[in-house]
């Protein structure tokens, strides 16, 4: 019982079971499936690559969160721009870009 110590007091010089050595190795063996599955994932996978990658410097990347926001802010039902709390709200199309800014304490659009 987990409560009692151990009658050994090097418990750790005591054989293992084998049921316990069983399932040490049937976990062993799952976590390095895992490990190289993860890495083979990488190349078998229809998901994006982590390839890809492009540098834009911050004020080129506001330009475009800003062009991005008034082409595809939402109008109401008088034609004029929604927001919330002065952020617009847009929608973009399906399948185009959304960009996003991160501001301090701040999601914009």
């Amino acid at each position: 019982m987990a409560i009692d110590p151990p009658s050994n007091r090097l418990w750790w010089k005591e054989p293992i079971h084998r049921i316990e050595l069983g399932w040490i190795i049937i976990a062993f063996l799952w976590g390095l499936f895992m490990f190289f599955f993860m890495i083979a994932w990488h190349f078998i996978g229809n998901q994006n690559l982590s390839t890809e990658s492009y540098r834009v410097l911050p004020e080129q990347y506001q330009e475009r969160v800003e062009l991005f926001a008034e082409e595809h802010q939402l109008l109401d039902a008088s034609g004029e721009p929604v927001d919330v709390d002065g952020v617009p709200v847009v929608s973009p199309p399906p399948g185009e870009d959304a960009y996003l800014l991160g501001r301090l304490w701040e999601w914009w659009p």
